[in-house]
């Protein structure tokens, strides 16, 4: 589960590293969106690289992640 919310319009994307493991998620200024629980998991990094979240411009972004290791 995702959720994030921004002070201005600014596009949002998730990487693994730095390639690309979401499309680009515009929000508009004091906008945000939510990607609730999904038993599948929204994306899923490479084995050992960090979750970047990569944004397309400055903002004051807020994000909250529930993420879950894969065994």
């Amino acid at each position: 589960a995702v959720s994030i919310v921004s002070s201005a319009a600014v596009t949002v994307k998730f990487q693994s590293a730095t390639t690309d493991i979401s499309s680009g998620k515009p929000i508009a200024a004091t906008g945000g969106f939510v990607l609730p629980m999904n038993e599948h998991g929204w994306f899923q990094t490479a084995v050992g690289e960090a979750l970047n979240v990569n944004l397309s411009g400055t903002a004051n972004v807020g994000c909250d992640v529930v993420w879950v290791a894969a065994s």
